[in-house]
């Protein structure tokens, strides 16, 4: 049992690091028709620096909160990878407890929780830098930008479907007979 879940544990890890080193994150590079805030490892406050007239004080402060968020994020998903892979092993042990499967449960609720919390709290703290014209003609830009997954960018917007390509996105992992 032991042996299994240290084995586990490696794997997650092995491929959690080569997930983060591909372009994009794994994602295939295109993160804003999944729905990411960054393209090419720059968040998109920093692609409207001109449109926003942001300071050279901004930017720099932006990207360094930018560098710290997504150290912290990476430590968090890695985090949540483990206990999912805990939370696996213990969930197809015959022998383990039903109050050690719901703790497991529990604890991962509880990460990505805090992985939205610490989102929702970076987006806020970097709005906080702008000024208030700059905050409205931030919400201008976002109003104009029209449905989500039509945000332009260097992405075939065309192409996109879902991950599939077949239009089901996540409804087609499970085939009807």
């Amino acid at each position: 049992m032991k042996k299994t879940i240290t084995i586990s544990l490696m794997l997650v890890l092995l491929i959690a690091g080569l997930v983060i080193a591909q372009p994009g994150g794994g994602r295939g590079g295109c993160d804003a028709k999944h729905g990411g805030n960054r393209h090419d490892g720059m968040p998109m406050l920093l692609k409207m620096a001109d449109k926003l007239a942001l300071t050279d004080a901004q930017t720099e402060q932006i990207e360094a909160m930018s560098i710290d968020f997504r150290l912290e994020k990476i430590d968090l998903q890695a985090e949540i990878k483990k206990e999912q892979v805990m939370m696996n092993s213990l969930m197809r042990d015959d022998d383990a407890s039903e109050k050690a499967v719901f703790a497991k449960i529990d604890k991962l609720a509880q990460l990505k929780a805090e992985k939205k919390k610490m989102h929702y709290s970076h987006k806020t703290a970097v709005q906080s830098i702008l000024t208030d014209e700059q905050t409205a003609k931030l919400k201008e830009l976002r109003k104009n930008r029209g449905p989500k997954g039509q945000r332009g960018g260097d992405c075939d917007q065309s192409n996109f479907e879902g991950r599939r390509g077949d239009g089901q996105g996540h409804k087609g992992n499970f085939r009807k007979n």
